[in-house]
């Protein structure tokens, strides 16, 4: 109990590092087990830098609501959540791997908060064994907020053909500023770190929901090609191209229940690539045409996906 009691956090800062290493080794091993492009460490990361850019630049209007220890905990929250959100990563059998991978609406993220929320609770009773002040710990409301902020990540059919949203952002008028800025900075590839970022992404999406394409390219043999291979990229590069035109189209409702301040903020600081002309440069340098050649393609796949590695 001695050695134990020894490598408990003894501030609220210590448990939430403490929390991200286990997610971060949790992901290592969801990558390697499940053979993820996307879902990996890097994008955990990716979305906790932008959610604390959007928390600390923001914040400041935030002051006269939140105190200092509260916006300490906050901030705390929005790491854990960041980091976590897509900790599990649940598929549809598919034994072949000779279709593209599924997953079934919110099962990943349940799977994730029930991971999540067993490790918290063994922690919170750890230290309550040992006599350690219950606010080093995760409170059963942050708990709450912790589990509305990785539900509002859940992604729903969106107003163009293969294109998604979050549809909390919508529904729940209370949704927590931890949920509102992880499901931003989850989806804000493109309105925070450009053009490139963005298309990078959309390449490590289509390889981890295609493994038997992306065998095949990385392959020097192609004898076998993967069926349907070119409507299955052309829907890839539809999905860049709409999704992106989604993210134009939503953002103003999405940011709705922020004062005007913070609006503006987002608006013309943090998501300043959210613009008409990105999305016509998205659409002239990802492929859509129905007559373009497979080879024409490939290329495209090969070429981004050796800029992302």
């Amino acid at each position: 109990m001695k050695e134990e009691a020894e490598n408990l956090p003894v501030s609220f800062k210590q448990t939430v590092q403490l929390i991200e290493r286990y997610v971060i080794q949790e992901i290592e091993l969801e990558t390697q087990k499940k053979q993820l492009y996307y879902h990996t460490v890097s994008h955990a990361l990716a979305v906790k830098r932008r959610a604390n850019i959007i928390f600390n630049t923001i914040h400041s209007q935030l002051e006269p609501q939140l105190n200092p220890l509260l916006l300490q905990r906050t901030q705390g929250l929005i790491n854990i959540a960041a980091i976590a959100h897509d900790m599990v990563q649940e598929f549809v059998d598919n034994p072949d791997n000779t279709s593209p991978r599924k997953r079934e609406r919110g099962v990943s993220e349940k799977a994730t908060i029930i991971k999540l929320t067993q490790y918290i609770q063994n922690l919170n009773q750890k230290l309550a064994q040992t006599n350690y002040s219950p606010a080093i710990g995760i409170s059963d409301r942050e708990l709450t907020i912790l589990k509305e902020a990785i539900e509002a990540t859940i992604c729903h059919s969106g107003l163009f053909e293969y294109s998604l949203y979050q549809l909390d952002l919508y529904h729940k008028q209370d949704l927590s500023l931890v949920a509102k800025i992880l499901a931003l900075a989850d989806l804000g590839t493109l309105g925070m770190d450009g053009i490139e970022a963005y298309i990078q992404e959309g390449i490590l999406i289509f390889l981890e929901d295609n493994l038997d394409i992306t065998n095949f390219l990385n392959t020097f043999n192609h004898q076998e090609i993967p069926e349907n291979i070119k409507s299955r990229i052309l829907q890839a590069t539809c999905f860049m191209v709409n999704f992106a035109k989604e993210r134009n189209a939503r953002f103003e409702r999405e940011i709705d229940t922020f004062n005007p301040q913070i609006k503006t903020i987002l608006r013309e600081e943090l998501f300043k690539n959210l613009n008409r002309g990105n999305i016509e440069s998205i659409n002239d340098l990802v492929p859509t045409r129905q007559n373009i050649s497979l080879q024409e393609l490939l290329l495209f796949i090969s070429d981004w996906n050796h800029l992302s590695s």
